[in-house]
């Protein structure tokens, strides 16, 4: 039985990091999809969370999310913030800081 642990140990830790890594994945296919609840719902996740909430990823869907809830006609949506262009524009940065590769800048020129 003691042998068993420490490869489960390690199987679980890693798929707890990808799971909350796959909730900013889900939230940018939300909001592609307009579903603007169920991503804002997934980036408050990630962004609690200790394994995700560094990742630069994390703040690129952010700063998508505010965009999207900007451009929306759909009142709840624009009330996700009180300035979302502002808090688009500071999630990129941050983002942007995040990332020493340069992806997110990539990811931000195709905008």
């Amino acid at each position: 039985m003691k042998k068993n642990f420490l490869p489960i140990a390690i199987v679980s830790i890693s798929f707890a990091a990808m799971s909350q890594k796959s909730k900013v994945k889900s939230a940018l296919s939300y909001i592609d999809q307009g579903n603007l609840n169920k991503a804002k719902e997934a980036i408050d996740q990630a962004l609690v969370d200790k394994k995700s909430k560094d990742w630069f990823n994390t703040y690129f869907a952010k700063g998508k999310l505010c965009q999207a809830a900007y451009e929306s006609t759909n009142e709840k949506y624009k009330a996700f913030y009180t300035d979302p262009l502002a808090e688009a524009y500071a999630s990129f940065q941050k983002a942007m800081e995040l990332d020493p590769k340069g992806g997110a800048k990539k990811k931000l020129s195709q905008i």
